[in-house]
């Protein structure tokens, strides 16, 4: 009834109910009390759940960083005929002449851009930014106060 806009009073007085408004009153505040409960237990097991999503691209952005480092590998082969001079065609599949290529690499940002993208997020969802901006703000005022009581002194 409550939940359908009926007062207090009115849930009181209902035939099928027969408590004293005081009783509701008390009701409601207790099944208040659980909708608080179980929405910061949902609220927090959302949280938890992506975190890990987060945990899991980092990780895996991490990985591919290393990966990016790797000196790239390049093979040739080449066939040739299997007697110099000889002009008959190569045989398929024997291959007499090999280069292997080493180059170094730096590593592709992207995957840097993606942890930083990550650790935003999980910033973001602990709520760390707004803590570090009240932080500030206090510290100002605090810093405010007590340039006022050393100028009264």
């Amino acid at each position: 009834m409550y939940l359908t806009g009926h007062t207090q009073w009115d849930i009181a007085n209902s035939p099928d109910v027969g408590v004293t408004q005081s009783v509701i009153s008390e009701d409601l505040k207790a099944i208040r009390a659980e909708w608080v409960k179980e929405a910061r237990t949902a609220y927090g097991r959302r949280v938890a759940q992506e975190m890990a999503k987060l945990d899991r691209v980092e990780a895996e952005a991490w990985r591919a960083w290393e990966r990016s480092q790797a000196d790239a590998v390049t093979i040739d082969v080449e066939d040739v005929p299997a007697v110099a001079g000889d002009n008959a065609p190569p045989l398929p599949g024997t291959p007499i002449s090999r280069k292997v290529k080493k180059a170094g690499r730096d590593g592709s940002a992207e995957f840097l851009r993606i942890v930083g993208y990550c650790v935003e997020k999980r910033v973001e969802l602990v709520g760390l930014l707004g803590m570090a901006d009240k932080v500030k703000e206090l510290s100002e005022k605090l810093a405010e106060l007590t340039a006022k009581r050393a100028g009264k002194k």
